[in-house]
């Protein structure tokens, strides 16, 4: 019987926004987002940052969010893309919450990452190529 992790905002299918469309059309119809937890200046950063692929989100900086945001409103932001479980490769985590401790609980830290799985310190350079770049992450879906 495995720990859930209830979401701290409105409920949303995981991994909505799949394209640069996608999030524009979240953006323009939602009020309150997980990303309204972000300050003005990080959200646009963080925005800026994201890349995707034809499978979705295929990277973006993490530093932002490590910055800002417990480790459960990390999760609820990576959620809307489908990532929530890089969580567990963003190294020095806020947990502050019981929510925070059971997200930790469900994506306990990996220092290194597992064969097919996200990259920390990689970014998206081209299809199928992640290069090393401090503070990015590089999906699968790249």
């Amino acid at each position: 019987h495995g720990t859930a992790v209830r979401s701290t905002g409105v409920v949303r299918p995981a991994g909505m926004i799949r394209s640069a469309r996608d999030l524009q059309r979240y953006l323009s119809a939602t009020g309150t987002s997980p990303l309204s937890a972000l300050s003005s200046g990080a959200r646009e950063r963080f925005l800026s940052s994201i890349t995707f692929g034809a499978k979705g989100i295929s990277g973006f900086h993490y530093a932002d969010l490590q910055r800002e945001l417990t480790a459960s409103q990390m999760y609820d932001v990576l959620r809307l893309f489908g990532v929530q479980k890089d969580v567990a490769i963003i190294p020095n985590v806020r947990v502050d919450t019981p929510a925070d401790k059971r997200v930790i609980r469900t994506f306990p830290f990996i220092a290194k990452p597992i064969d097919g799985g996200d990259y920390r310190d990689y970014r998206c350079a081209s299809r199928a190529t992640c290069s090393q770049s401090p503070g990015d992450i590089c999906t699968s879906n790249c």
